[in-house]
This record gives C-alpha cells, sequence and structure tokens, in this order.
C-alpha cells in the first residue's frame, strides 16, 4: 500500500436518500458529477432558465403570478419573489444554480409552476421538469452535523475448531455479523416520521398516526453521498431495516432528532452494501 492523499477525507458535507428496495445505486461517474439539487429532484422542481438583454419576468404559482423579477436576477431574488405569493409564504421554496436555476416548493404548497418572459427583451423565461441522475431516490432532509452518521456492527463472535489431529484446524463465525448504520434526522414531516415510527396509521391531514408500540421496520434501500471539495464517496445499500434507536430529543439550544438505525440486509444477489468512488476503488 502507498500513500494516496486523495484517498483521505473529511466528511465535510454529506446527502442521506432513501428508495424502494433493490432500486439501481448510481454510477461511479454519477458519484464524480454529483449535484444535490439535480440528483434526486422533488417531484414539483422546475429548471428555469432565463434569455435576454434586459427587462423583467413574472414566475406564477396555481396562476397567481410573482412581483417582477429582473431578467438578470440570482436565486435569493427568485426565491423572493415566490415566496411573496401569498399561496407560498417564506421557507416554502428553494432555489438554487446560477442559471438554469432549480426552483422546488415545498410538498405543502399546491398549485403548478409557469413563468411568463413577455416583459423580456430578446428572450424569454422557460419552467422544465428538472430531470436527475438519482432517478427513484429521495432525500430524506436535515440530518444531524453534530453527531454524523455512524457505522457499526453487532455478532461476528468466532470460535477455534479443532479434529483430533489438529487442536486448532479452523475459526469458524459462531454469530454473523450484522452491520449498521445510527443517523439523527432532523425533520419533524411525515417522511421521517415514518422511518422512525413505521407506516403512518392516519387518514387524515395534518395527523400522524401510530397504531401501536411495536411498529414494523420500514425497508428502504439507501444512498449517502459524502462530498469533501472535489472528492465524493457514496455508500450504497440496496436493502435496509430502518427503525428508532433511541428516544427523540429535545432541547432549547439545539434541532430536535429523531434517532434511527438502519440494519443492512441481504437482497437477491447483490451485495449488502458497496462504497462508490470512481477514482477510489480500481
Amino acid at each position: 500500500m502507498s500513500l494516496n492523499d486523495n484517498a483521505v477525507l473529511t466528511a465535510a458535507v454529506g446527502w442521506v436518500y432513501s428508495a424502494p428496495v433493490g432500486t439501481a445505486r448510481p454510477t461511479p461517474a454519477n458519484i464524480t458529477t454529483f449535484d444535490p439539487s439535480t440528483f434526486a429532484p422533488a417531484a414539483n422542481s422546475k429548471s428555469l432558465t432565463v434569455t435576454g438583454s434586459a427587462g423583467t419576468y413574472t414566475i406564477s404559482v396555481g396562476g397567481v403570478a410573482s412581483a417582477a423579477i429582473q431578467y438578470d436576477g440570482d436565486a435569493n431574488a427568485i426565491k423572493g419573489a415566490i415566496e411573496g405569493i401569498a399561496a407560498v409564504g417564506a421557507g416554502k421554496v428553494t432555489v438554487t444554480g446560477t442559471g438554469p436555476f432549480v426552483i422546488a416548493l415545498d410538498p405543502s404548497v399546491t398549485g403548478t409552476l409557469t413563468a411568463t418572459g413577455t416583459g423580456l427583451t430578446g428572450g424569454n423565461a422557460v419552467l422544465a421538469p428538472v430531470v436527475g441522475t438519482g432517478t427513484g431516490w429521495t432525500n430524506i432532509g436535515h440530518t444531524s452535523r453534530g453527531d454524523l452518521p455512524e457505522f457499526g456492527f453487532e455478532g461476528g463472535d468466532t470460535e477455534v475448531k479443532g479434529t483430533w489431529q489438529n487442536e486448532s484446524l479452523r475459526e469458524v463465525v459462531t454469530d454473523p455479523v450484522a452491520d449498521y448504520l445510527t443517523l439523527l434526522l432532523h425533520q419533524f414531516d411525515t417522511q421521517a416520521f415514518e422511518l422512525y415510527y413505521g407506516t403512518d396509521a392516519s387518514v387524515e391531514a395534518g395527523v400522524f398516526g401510530v397504531a401501536n408500540g411495536n411498529p414494523a421496520p420500514v425497508e428502504k434501500a439507501l444512498l449517502i453521498v459524502i462530498v469533501d471539495g472535489v472528492r465524493k464517496v457514496a455508500f450504497y445499500s440496496p436493502k435496509a431495516s430502518l427503525r428508532r434507536d433511541d428516544s427523540i430529543s429535545l432541547a432549547v439550544d439545539e434541532f430536535a432528532t429523531l434517532p434511527i438505525r438502519a440494519t443492512f440486509l441481504k437482497h437477491s444477489n447483490a451485495n449488502k452494501f458497496e462504497w462508490v468512488a470512481e477514482n477510489l476503488f480500481a
């Protein structure tokens, strides 16, 4: 083994995704070009392309137009204009990129995004669906920065077995290894609660229900992408059993947390889990 500076990483920033069991992992090339704003866009995400040399345009949600946006307005200008629509409000939209921009509305916002560029000089404002490389994957949202995902395992006990001819012939595993990962979720929404409590038992809007104290674990494919500058590494498991790992934590000076554990299970003939990086694993 030789020194490889590029293989030394810090977990500077990371994203966690889930998907139906067996969802294909991204390719090594997909991880190299990973962009969180376009990898797994929300279903209501749109890509905005603005052309022209002057003038303004507007963006509408459910037919209600925003205030005028300058042709060269940045992501913050677009975000502010959309938040000014009464049906949207503050904190219900994210805008990323420098052009094209990616606009994503909170799931609680109803209405279709449209753009009108009639006020632009020599150009137009065009919205189109965002096509990402992470087909099928869903971002599970904010997770703890102070307590990053932690890998662990249980079992793996071994015992030396012998024969009459050789008293220490072979070491055998007496307790199979179970690999897992613990994770602290910060978002109090349906997606996070279902990973913590199990499937929502309520049919009433605005209510999350837990039917009993021993809900069945939720099974998902799991993907974690770690980004350290230009270095990107992903962890993938095609099947993981997710359940609560500890009590909900509340504090006045920290974000509330939902601790979950993902235990990696065998799925068909696939590897139980894989690490993916284009330039690290020959």
